[in-house]
């Protein structure tokens, strides 16, 4: 894959048919270039795998390039584009490159932690909505439904501060946009983690209706047969029902 030469083109003496017996055999395997990139390397390994339960699938394959295309793009980030910005002095070679500017100095932009590729001010924006509206709590005396739930199942308009249902797509009082499906999903499942840690049992994952394979409520398609999963507008009704659900058995 790396040279973007025929498979077994130097392979001498070997006919089409010879060629697709040893395959089949087992006794010819394609090779990668000695320069071939690490990641690129280990993917081309996974997919040759004679087992084919340890071939990745296609959403695994094509989640392992996104990583490699995200941290592609970090890289981009830290290019110096002010014309005033000159080096330092050279260091030691296993010591990182340090920007020096006349300008005064800047944060330095760190990669997430984590390898999956998240946008920064998505993520930024989901835990702000889900810390300002931490579940509610069970213990007192309620009300209304909407404050007798052991998760909030209420979204709170970042225009006038008016609270909502979260399958409403715009806010009641000012009639302002709310935030969007995905948005509103990944601020449910951060409560519900938070619930889960107070050993509150709800359940937070899906089952493909094929296979009856276990699923992440995140995930768009079953890992095991590639079965498309339920959009973002139906996880989260299936989450709001759920934890209302069991809410009306613990009360």
């Amino acid at each position: 894959m790396d040279t973007l030469q025929l498979p077994f083109h130097d392979a001498k003496g070997l006919g089409y048919w010879g060629i697709i017996d040893g395959v089949r055999l087992g006794n010819l395997r394609p090779t990668v270039s000695a320069n071939c990139p690490p990641w690129l390397r280990d993917l081309a390994d996974a997919c040759l795998s004679f087992d084919p339960t340890q071939r990745p699938s296609a959403q695994m394959i094509v989640e392992s390039l996104q990583k490699v295309l995200y941290r592609s793009e970090e890289l981009s980030v830290l290019i110096v584009q002010e014309p005033t910005t000159k080096l330092a002095e050279p260091r030691a070679v296993s010591s990182p490159v340090c920007i020096m500017s006349t300008k005064s100095p800047e944060p330095v932009i760190k990669p997430p932690a984590s390898d999956m590729p998240i946008d920064a001010d998505k993520a930024s924006t989901v835990d702000a909505l889900a810390s300002s509206m931490a579940p509610l709590a069970s213990t007192g005396t309620a009300t209304e439904s909407s404050t007798s739930m052991l998760v909030s199942t209420q979204f709170m308009c970042q225009l006038c501060f008016a609270s909502n249902s979260l399958l409403q797509t715009h806010c009641e009082s000012c009639t302002e946009e709310l935030a969007s499906t995905l948005t509103k999903l990944q601020v449910v499942l951060k409560r519900v983690a938070v619930a889960k840690k107070k050993e509150l049992k709800i359940n937070d994952g899906l089952v493909c209706i094929c296979c009856d394979a276990q699923q992440s409520m995140e995930a768009t398609a079953c890992s095991e047969c590639n079965e498309a999963l339920p959009n973002d507008q139906s996880k989260l009704s299936i989450l709001l029902r759920r934890i209302e659900k069991m809410t009306k058995a613990t009360t």
